[in-house]
């Protein structure tokens, strides 16, 4: 059998640049061919594969917002660590680093400290940490400092390489196939071979603009005897009725903040965002970008000594 194509609408419910392209030519292709396998049951099953060529896109991956843990040898005030670091940084167009006691509602003068760092770089952080270290003593050992890591939020950005593309439509066109790749395709390995994210508040979910949608299991419905093991949420998935096919324009969330991790896909196309999250800023053409963004919070992940190390 020859390789065959069809292709998938790329839906939007809200205004979004790629409307300026026809419905029938807005759409995701896929190729569609015989799998071969040594295994009767999936031999000779039809394959789809997004015909996407991911050399067509850029990826680069930053962090948001970094968390640490600091013990000093005595008690401070937070405020004033807070406004020591401001005045160390001094990078007002940049995000900035918040101070709070450790135990959340603790004492603010205390000896236990939670630092959050907005828009972390390796020398951003080497000067809150030697601040730390020369003026409160903090300890460093072997010249690194062994600070807990609370969590980070990092961000995978996936431009359309501007020098394979005709025009602006046909980037936007590249951006949300990209967008609707993620959210078709995206799903972490913990669903299937670990059977995390099967706790209700971590499941898949999107909001449009208009509302919130969440993949559904209606109370007191029951398995089939067959599925007893299968958890909820795949059965959920495989069942159109039961879930809401989100438009592109849709944030696309699995896990949530405060759980061990959350995810959240963007087909980004506005920024600095307001108090009520209403975005202020819409992004020129050439910094759209499909997002992927991780969080990781835990009592300890890692050491800030460890964040500088190669661990390719």
């Amino acid at each position: 059998m020859a390789t065959t194509t069809f292709e998938v609408p790329i839906v939007t419910t809200q205004k979004r640049d790629v409307d300026a392209i026809p419905a029938d030519e807005r759409s995701l292709p896929y190729d569609l061919e015989l799998h071969t396998s040594k295994q009767s049951v999936t031999n000779g099953r039809l394959l789809a594969t997004p015909a996407l060529a991911l050399k067509s896109y850029k990826f680069d991956a930053l962090l948001d917002w970094i968390a640490i843990a600091v013990t000093f040898p005595k008690k401070n005030a937070t405020t004033k660590i807070g406004r020591a670091i401001k005045s160390r940084l001094n990078q007002p167009t940049l995000g900035g680093v918040k101070v709070e006691p450790l135990k959340r509602g603790g004492d603010r003068y205390t000896r236990e400290m939670k630092l959050t760092m907005q828009d972390p770089t390796l020398p951003r952080l080497s000067k809150v940490l030697d601040l730390l270290a020369c003026r409160y003593g903090v300890p460093i050992e072997d010249g690194r400092a062994e600070h807990r890591v609370l969590g980070f939020e990092l961000s995978v950005d996936i431009y359309p390489r501007a020098s394979m593309v005709k025009d602006d439509l046909d980037l936007a066109l590249r951006r949300v196939q990209m967008s609707e790749l993620l959210r078709k395709h995206f799903a972490p390995q913990q669903i299937f071979a670990n059977g995390e994210f099967n706790d209700q508040r971590d499941w898949l979910r999107c909001h449009d603009g208009e509302g919130r949608h969440l993949i559904s299991w209606r109370k007191g419905e029951r398995r089939k005897k067959a599925l007893e093991e299968v958890p909820k949420l795949l059965i959920a998935a495989t069942d159109p009725a039961k879930h809401f096919a989100a438009p592109v324009n849709a944030t696309v969330y699995l896990g949530k903040r405060g759980r061990p991790m959350n995810y959240k896909l963007q087909d980004k196309v506005a920024d600095q965002r307001d108090k009520e999250g209403k975005p202020r800023k819409e992004l020129a053409p050439r910094e759209r970008r499909s997002r992927i963004e991780v969080t990781l919070e835990s009592k300890t992940l890692d050491t800030t000594s460890d964040l500088s190390q190669d661990h390719s």
